[in-house]
Order: structure tokens, then sequence, then C-alpha cells
């Protein structure tokens, strides 16, 4: 945890993310206030308005105190925190993460130029960011995950009765098998992007369907596995 001044915090807020194709987040607490303790701000791409940038703050898991802006100006003397703006806030605010980094790393890609040299999030943070700022994307990760599973059993069914009797051929089948078996726990991650959309106010519908139909998939893979691999039922 640390301090940010801010100076550097506009810094990180004027970066391009329409150019970058990405989105920046904060996640922060206000020094010694209860309500306060799980905040998040940041810049993301207007969903609605193609090119267009949004500022935004979630500032209690709850949603209910969520909040946008289209200027920075506007986003930075609202009067968000018990009638207080991030100006007059700033020295209070200690910051836990930046892009899901850890602040003394990702911090100097703003500072020193970001769009030059961005050494810290790695791709699959990129993705992440990304799928959290899709409204649909748990629900289509179970979609295309039950998808996958369904086109792709009768295939696995008929190759294992056709080569059930060659061994090489078998051990890999045993390994796509296991692959295929396991494809459920991708709702793992669908879980926890449907649970930060939602604690970051990104739209509550498509998030809370996803994650309720993620949870039902997981479980019931979960009871599955116990019958497999537990109760030693053959499936």
């Amino acid at each position: 945890m640390s301090k940010i001044s801010l100076q550097d915090l506009v810094v990180v807020l004027k970066s391009d993310v329409v150019k970058n194709n990405s989105c920046i987040e904060m996640n922060f607490c206000i020094d010694n206030d209860k309500e306060y303790v799980d905040c998040w701000l940041g810049k993301m791409q207007d969903r609605d308005k193609r090119g267009k940038e949004v500022y935004w703050y979630g500032l209690v898991p709850d949603g209910s105190q969520a909040y946008d802006y289209d200027k920075l100006d506007d986003f930075l003397n609202a009067k968000v925190y018990h009638g207080k703006s991030l100006y007059d806030a700033i020295e209070q605010i200690t910051r836990y993460s930046l892009d899901g980094c850890s602040i003394d790393k990702r911090l100097p890609d703003y500072i020193n130029g970001y769009d030059k040299s961005p050494r810290c999030c790695s791709y699959m943070k990129n993705l992440y960011i990304k799928l959290v700022n899709q409204n649909k994307s748990s629900l289509l990760i179970f979609i295309s995950g039950l998808f996958l599973q369904i086109i792709t059993w009768p295939f696995l069914f008929s190759f294992g009765i056709k080569y059930h009797l060659n061994e090489q051929i078998m051990q890999l089948f045993t390994i796509v098998s296991a692959i295929w078996f396991f494809i459920p726990l991708i709702s793992i991650g669908a879980i926890i992007i449907a649970v930060n959309q939602i604690r970051k106010r990104i739209s509550l519908g498509f998030p809370i369907i996803g994650l309720i139909i993620n949870i039902i998939w997981l479980i019931l893979f979960s009871f599955v596995a116990y019958l497999v691999f537990v109760v030693k039922i053959s499936v």
C-alpha cells in the first residue's frame, strides 16, 4: 500500500485508453474511514459512444455509490467522499493496486511513458480487464464452454470406441478426455469476472445472470467430479 500525488494520478488518468485499447483501474481506501475501505476509480472506453472515454468511481461493494463522468475536471471535482472531492481527499487516499499490479511496478509505466513501455501488465491481465469491461463476458464464457463440451462429446465417444484396443492412442485419448472433463473449471474465472463487474457497477443484468449460471455449472461439475473420483462411478 502506498500514497499517490495528485500530479501522478492526473498523469495516469490522462492516458489514452481509446488509443491503447485499454482500461485504467485503481483500488484504494480512504484512511481512517470505515465506509470507504474497498474503493475503485478508473477510466475506460465508453461502450455507448465509440471513441469516447468515461471516468468512473465505484466506492462501495454494493454499487450504491457508483458515478460516471465524461470530463476529467468533473471527475476530480466531484464531491463523492462525504462532501469532499478527489482534490480534497488525495492525501487521505492509500492505494492498493493499479491495473491489477503493484503500484511500484505499474505507476512508472504511466509516468515514464505508458504508450512506449507497458512493462507490467501481461497479455492475460489485459485480457482480464477487457473481459471485465464487457457486460456479457461471464455469460459468454459459460455458453462457449458448454457448447464446446456438447459438440465434442460425440467425437470423443466414437473415437474411444474405435481405438479402445490401441494403447498409445488411448493414452492420448485419456489426456484429451481429462481436458474435456475439466472445461467447466473456466466457470471460476467467469465467476470472478462477474463479481468484479457487479462490485465496480459495470451494469448488473448480464453479470448477475452470468454469476448465477456459472455457480450452478461449477456446483454440478463438482458433484460429478465427486461421483467420479470419490465414489468411483464410471461415466
